[in-house]
């Protein structure tokens, strides 16, 4: 599977956020998932952890 153009930064990060990356994309070709599920997990994940005490 080919890297989009642009999605690879220059600046030090860690590696893990291309392989994440790679299996977000692999879900999205596999599965149909749209940008905007991601989108709408992350939302909800961030709401419950704002709320979460620990």
């Amino acid at each position: 599977m080919k890297v989009p153009d642009g999605s690879q930064s220059d600046k030090p990060y860690s590696i893990f956020m291309d392989v994440y990356a790679g299996i977000g994309r692999q879900l999205m070709e596999r599965y149909g998932i749209t940008q905007c599920q991601f989108a709408a997990v992350s939302s909800k994940n961030h709401n419950h952890s704002e709320h979460n005490e620990r």
